[in-house]
């Protein structure tokens, strides 16, 4: 990072987070192609409003009360956040599609990195190079192992489903 610009611990385990969870991503589409599709047809199968309602319900209380702000407001921003989310799974999903996966992956982490971090706009082409190496560096560092883990998360989530009377 140029000079100016420190990274708090808590920073860096942020952005190695996202560099891990992209490069995780990768490795699965290599074992799953259609990974892509399928996270942009979940995306827009599923109802907006019913996954909004629910946020709202749970958090605009918390959010107001920490922010300062009306339930009204908190209720809004909730809504536009989630409408956000909703927008990026589907453009995620679409990179994921596409032979230059690792490079649209790679800049939308660095458009997000730029905004992050403060840093000039623009700034997110200079990136790019670094995050790419980030997210091939994750991915070496995960593929030994990563389908195991995937595994224990998934018999993980499937039993705590399970125990509340949720069948998938």
């Amino acid at each position: 990072m140029p000079p100016g610009y420190p990274l708090t611990d808590e920073v860096v385990v942020n952005i190695c987070h996202y560099l891990v969870e992209s490069g995780v991503d990768l490795l699965v589409r290599s074992l799953d192609p259609a990974i892509g599709s399928k996270l942009m047809d979940a995306a827009i199968s599923r109802n907006p409003g019913e996954v909004q309602t629910i946020l709202i319900k749970a958090y605009k209380a918390d959010l107001a009360a920490i922010a300062g702000i009306s339930e009204a407001e908190a209720a809004q921003k909730i809504s536009d956040a989630e409408f956000m989310h909703w927008q990026s799974i589907i453009t995620y999903g679409f990179a994921l599609t596409q032979d230059n996966a690792l490079e649209l992956v790679a800049g939308g982490l660095a458009k997000i990195g730029v905004e992050y971090l403060g840093l000039p706009p623009g700034s997110d082409v200079a990136l790019v190079p670094t995050v790419e190496q980030g997210i091939n560096a994750a991915m070496t560092i995960c593929a030994p192992d990563f389908e195991r883990e995937l595994s224990a998360s998934t018999g993980w989530v499937n039993g705590r489903l399970s125990s509340h009377g949720i069948a998938w």
